[in-house]
């Protein structure tokens, strides 16, 4: 059994008898979006990653806007003002 199973993994060998198996009607769907549910869930990682990987540079833009916020003497309007609170 343990050979039956490794050659189905990893040499795709296919299960003996299988023709004859039957699924039901919402397997046989469930497994049809199986591709796109891997793909999915890939895309997500992709996604998470590249957010993960903006993360410090966001980080470093706060800092320098902050740091541009403190030592601010230009004209004070309502967009600096607000931004000079959320800097200190």
């Amino acid at each position: 059994m343990i050979e039956e199973f490794l050659n189905v993994l990893v040499n795709g060998v296919p299960i003996k008898g299988a023709e004859s198996v039957v699924l039901d009607a919402p397997v046989q769907a469930a497994l049809a979006n199986l591709d796109s549910a891997f793909d999915y869930g890939l895309y997500g990682l992709q996604v998470h990653s590249t957010v993960f990987s903006v993360w410090p540079v966001m980080t470093r833009t706060y800092v320098q806007l902050a740091n541009i916020m403190d030592s601010w003497t230009g004209i004070s309007t309502e967009t600096t003002r607000r931004l000079s609170e959320n800097a200190s």
